[in-house]
């Protein structure tokens, strides 16, 4: 990864550190590479900002994104589901489609207990919630007992 003076190899680039090597504000980089409507820059400012994204390997913080947004991540909610080989690949495939849109998920691993599950998701402000639970949790009672068949 190229680096700048102002930009140390063991973090990540900053939009700071775009603006700084474009010679340009941060809110020109943001309305840049959000391609943000109602902006327009000249070729060459454009230009200057994606060439130094690119120098620097410029990556977005996702949390951070999702916190300036204002909107939570999407919560994914998992009770007494297997850990396996088969859970893990589908929590890290959905967790990176939505990483790729720039949106941050969330797993809680939770119990029975539906108030404390509501309290924990409610506590995280999401903008989602994906719910997994085995085919016997019975959440209509409150409760994860397995349902009577």
């Amino acid at each position: 990864m190229a680096t700048s003076a102002s930009q140390s190899p063991s973090r990540p680039a900053t939009s700071a550190d775009v603006a700084k090597r474009a010679g340009v504000s941060r809110a020109t980089v943001s309305y840049i590479l959000n391609d943000k409507p109602g902006h327009s820059f000249t070729p060459e400012t454009r230009a200057a900002v994606l060439q130094a994204a690119h120098d620097l390997a410029y990556q977005p913080n996702v949390a951070a994104r999702s916190l300036v947004g204002g909107a939570g991540p999407i919560v994914m909610v998992m009770s007494h589901l297997p850990h396996n080989e088969m859970t893990t690949a589908a929590v890290a495939t959905m967790s990176t489609a939505f990483a790729m849109r720039g949106v941050l998920t969330t797993v809680l691993q939770v119990s029975g207990d539906l108030d404390s599950t509501v309290e924990a998701i409610t506590a995280l402000n999401p903008r989602a919630a994906i719910l997994a639970f085995p085919p016997q949790a019975n959440w209509a009672t409150g409760s994860a007992r397995r349902a009577s068949r």
